[in-house]
């Protein structure tokens, strides 16, 4: 008769204290190459809002009313993706469904600037701010562009600033100087 022999309390203890470890040094890097991940994905996905209103600028999908020359921006955001009977798909159906229902893309929620009144079609402004302040992303991301008269247009850059502390509602960095478009862009530095 052959008798089976199991691990000892020991030996399996030692497997456990293994496993732990290893979980403490890869878990912490895992997390922030996540994070990492949203934080290019936001800059990307404002950077392709950008490219998106300047196409649709450049090709005259919209003109000012009695003037044929005066090309506008899309505004509301929807026109990106329909204007009239056109479908346009200026950008990718993910975000618009994101932005529309104020759920995250990527660890980010997208809002409009509220300081561009939604009537302007030649100003936008588009703010990527972490779902999980600290977990899905460290920076809030922020572009804007103004179309001013005679002023020729300019590729605008993406700004980003560390909040330092746990955003809860997208409205708290809507204030003060935290606004990148405060004229002293105290802490904001550009991205690209």
């Amino acid at each position: 008769m052959s008798r089976q022999r199991g691990f000892t309390l020991i030996e399996l203890m030692i497997v456990v204290a293994i496993i732990i470890i290893v979980a403490v040094v890869a878990v912490p890097g895992i997390l922030q190459t996540g994070k990492n991940d949203n934080q290019q994905k936001a800059i990307l996905t404002l950077a392709q809002y950008r490219e998106a209103q300047y196409l649709f600028k450049e090709q005259g999908v919209k003109k000012r009313a009695g003037d044929s020359q005066a090309t506008l921006f899309a505004r509301p955001f929807d026109e990106l993706h329909k204007f009239g009977d056109q479908v346009l798909d200026l950008m990718s159906a993910d975000f618009a469904s994101a932005r529309d229902s104020h759920r995250g893309l990527n660890g980010y929620f997208f809002f409009d600037d509220p300081r561009v009144p939604d009537s302007s079609e030649t100003a936008f402004g588009l703010f990527a701010i972490p779902c999980l302040y600290g977990r899905s992303g460290d920076f809030v991301y922020y572009i804007y562009e103004e179309q001013r008269s005679g002023a020729p247009s300019s590729l605008v850059t993406v700004w980003e600033k560390d909040p330092g502390q746990n955003i809860n509602a997208p409205s708290e960095y809507f204030v003060g100087a935290n606004h990148p478009r405060d004229p002293t862009m105290v802490g904001w530095t550009p991205v690209q």
